[in-house]
């Protein structure tokens, strides 16, 4: 995934439509790969240095996208599973990071639980 165009998407530069126009080929491929048994599917942020710090703000920009559809769950997973796995996204609140974690999770091949995820929503939203 490119870094630059989800680092945009994070700071509110692109909508969530557009990072999915930009990223929808890759999660297709991606999504195969889950769907192949016994196959694992990692997501890498391409580019170089730090990328951001992951704070409750940028963690609910990317929850609204998926609850209004701008990002289908399987992007929306995409995304989040590229965040989890970088190390060049610094996660200060722990909080932040547990509630998105609640929300990956390998078994569903990229579907996510939209009551869970309004319900994280609102959790990040009124700590």
């Amino acid at each position: 995934m490119d870094g630059k165009k989800l680092l945009a998407f994070l700071n509110g530069e692109i909508t969530g439509i557009e990072l999915q126009r930009h990223i929808e080929p890759e999660v297709v491929i991606w999504i195969d790969k889950l769907r192949e048994r016994g196959r694992s599917a990692s997501v890498q942020l391409t580019g170089h240095g730090h990328l951001t710090d992951m704070t409750a703000q940028r963690a609910i920009l990317i929850l609204d996208a998926l609850i209004k559809n701008e990002l289908p769950e399987t992007s929306f997973s995409y995304v989040l599973e590229a965040l989890l796995m970088s190390d060049r996204i610094n996660w200060p609140n722990t909080e932040v990071l547990d509630s998105m974690e609640i929300l990956s999770d390998p078994e569903r091949s990229g579907y996510v639980d939209l009551t869970v995820a309004k319900a994280v929503r609102n959790r990040l939203s009124n700590p």
